[in-house]
């Protein structure tokens, strides 16, 4: 199984290189791509919601543990990066999006007030598979 990687959000539109060697870029794209991260991003698609509505708190929280990043969640260009990653990160799950303005709510308690909202119409060439087990 292959997620997708930080290249491919990179490749997803050159103007994203700046964050080519950025590590705090590179952590956020790492925290979103953590598999809870996944399937609170393809809840929240399903119901209707913006994807990053499922784990924005978590990235705020990230941002608010560390004074000094080398991102800047109040600049809009960062933002749109890191929806750029939530596009790059379930695409393979056959999401994509559904309307070409954001839903303007805010989503987030402190940075993020609007996201892109996913519907599942791509080819998947992976699939979310959760099961109970007993240990």
């Amino acid at each position: 199984m292959q997620k997708a990687t930080y290249n491919d959000f990179l490749n997803y539109n050159s103007n994203y290189d700046i964050f080519a060697n950025n590590k705090d870029a590179i952590e956020v794209f790492n925290l979103l791509s953590e598999d809870d991260s996944i399937f609170a991003m393809i809840d929240s698609a399903d119901k209707g919601r913006p994807a990053l509505e499922g784990c924005v708190e978590k990235v705020e929280d990230w941002f608010d543990e560390e004074p000094f990043r080398d991102i800047d969640l109040c600049d809009e260009f960062t933002k749109e990066a890191i929806g750029s990653m939530v596009n790059a990160i379930i695409a393979p799950f056959g999401y994509k999006a559904t309307v070409i303005k954001p839903v303007e709510r805010r989503i987030g308690p402190f940075f993020f007030k609007n996201a892109l909202c996913y519907e599942k119409s791509g080819t998947a060439r992976l699939k979310v598979v959760r099961e109970i087990a007993e240990l």
